[in-house]
C-alpha cells in the first residue's frame, strides 16, 4: 500500500471554502466539493481561531527548535563568514544554534551543548537554495584579489575604531606563521554559499 500524499489541496480553494463554512453560504460536505478540498480538513481548519488566511498558511510536520527569523539571521551569518574565507564547519554550526537556542525551548543536548544531526540537516534541507557543504579548497584568485591594499586598510580601521569604543584588554597577538600550519584543512566539509552548478 502507497503513502498518501498529504495537503493536496490549494491555499485559495481552501480559504474561499472557510469563508462560505463560516458566513453560513455552504456547508461542510458542498464547500468540499465546490472547491475539492478534503471535507475532514476543512472542518478541522474553520474551527481553529485565525483569520482564513493564517488558518490555511499552516505548514505540516514539526516546528523547527529555532524561529524562523533566527534560521535566517543564521545563513546570513554563514554567508557573510563564507565570503570572509572564513567558512564554518557543520560542527560549528550544531554549537551556534546551540547558543542561539539557549534561552528558548528546545530539544538539543545540553551534555553536548550542540543541535543535533537531526536539526543540521533539517536546517541544512530548508536552506538548500543558499547553503551547501563541500570540501574545502585553497583560497581562489578572486578571494585573494580582495585583499587588496585599500580592503585591508579598511579592516584595520573599522578594527581601531571597535577597539578605541568598546575599551578592550588587549594581552597581545599570536602570529600564525608557523611552518606546517594550514590554512585550510582540505578533510573537514565547510558551508559555503550555494553556487549555480550545485544539486
Amino acid at each position: 500500500m502507497s503513502a498518501r500524499k498529504r495537503k493536496q489541496w490549494q491555499s485559495d480553494d481552501m480559504r474561499k471554502a472557510i469563508e462560505d463554512v463560516k458566513s453560513n453560504r455552504l456547508g461542510y460536505l458542498s464547500a468540499a466539493k465546490r472547491y475539492n478540498v478534503p471535507r475532514a480538513t476543512l472542518h478541522r481548519l474553520c474551527n481553529k481561531e485565525g483569520s482564513p488566511d493564517t488558518v490555511c498558511s499552516t505548514t505540516l510536520g514539526r516546528k523547527t527548535a529555532l524561529p524562523p527569523e533566527l534560521e535566517t539571521e543564521l545563513v546570513k551569518y554563514l554567508l557573510i563568514m563564507d565570503q570572509m574565507c572564513y567558512g564554518l564547519t557543520r560542527k560549528d554550526l550544531r554549537s551556534m544554534a546551540f547558543q542561539l537556542a539557549r534561552r528558548l525551548p528546545h530539544p538539543f543536548s545540553f551534555l553536548r551543548e550542540s543541535a543535533g544531526k537531526d536539526w543540521l540537516y533539517g536546517f541544512m534541507k530548508r536552506h538548500k537554495a543558499s547553503l551547501s557543504i563541500r570540501k574545502p579548497t585553497g583560497t581562489s584568485l578572486n578571494r585573494a584579489l580582495g585583499f587588496n591594499k585599500e580592503d585591508v586598510n579598511e579592516f584595520f580601521n573599522l578594527l581601531e575604531k571597535l577597539m578605541t569604543e568598546k575599551t578592550f584588554i588587549v594581552t597581545g597577538f599570536t602570529m600564525l606563521m608557523r611552518r606546517g600550519y594550514v590554512l585550510y584543512n582540505p578533510n573537514v566539509p565547510k558551508l559555503s554559499q550555494k553556487e549555480v552548478n550545485d544539486k
